[in-house]
């Protein structure tokens, strides 16, 4: 009976934990690279196997970037004509996670899943400066063209590789790269860090 007992409570103690919340923050690069910015998410994971586990997220991501145009006015005052732009979105992103090495204290996992994301944007399609020299204006005039929608909804796909080091039985900070894309168009790369509390 004793044995018994104390097999259980040795296998209650090494068995790990079913369920974790984390919070995911970092660097990522919208499109081919020209609009940095930040992404975040609160994030729910939930092991239904030692090593498969299934996620469910709330985040949102903001981007920016400028067309430089700096120049002189009449009086000879510099002045920042610089086109700027920003892309934000919020999202709702589930995956299907594979932890292929896991034990107490380290964990590599694999990701994939689907998104659903809104995003508003004030990037351009199309944009000319025309200089002084070839309008006759005494400084430049800026073209803008908008083809596609501020406001926009899209389905996409989102694949991640984490890994997370756990500092007691409870707590675990770690570091994820990972990268999403959608229906309308909008690729983006994401090298995060994670605090997490597994329970």
């Amino acid at each position: 009976m004793f044995l018994l007992l104390a097999s259980n409570s040795l296998i209650s103690q090494n068995k790990s934990p079913e369920q974790k919340i984390q919070v995911i923050g970092g660097r990522s690069l919208h499109g081919t690279g020209d609009m940095r910015g930040v992404n975040f998410a609160t994030e729910y994971e939930n092991y239904f196997k030692k090593k498969f586990s299934w996620t469910l997220a709330l985040g949102g991501t903001i981007h920016d970037g400028f067309e430089p145009l700096y120049f002189k006015d009449q009086t000879g005052r510099p002045i920042d004509g610089s086109f700027r732009y920003t892309a934000a979105g919020l999202q709702i992103t589930s995956h299907l996670c594979y932890s292929f090495i896991k034990s107490t204290r380290h964990e590599f996992q694999l990701r994939a899943g689907g998104l659903l994301r809104y995003q508003s944007s004030s990037y351009f399609d199309e944009l000319a400066i025309n200089y002084p020299a070839g309008t006759g204006y005494p400084i430049p005039v800026i073209y803008i063209e908008n083809k596609t929608p501020q406001k926009t909804y899209a389905v996409g796909g989102s694949c991640q590789i984490i890994y997370n080091f756990t500092f007691t039985n409870k707590i675990n900070v770690g570091i994820l790269t990972g990268l999403q894309f959608d229906t309308n168009g909008d690729n983006i790369s994401q090298l995060s860090l994670t605090l997490g509390k597994r329970f």
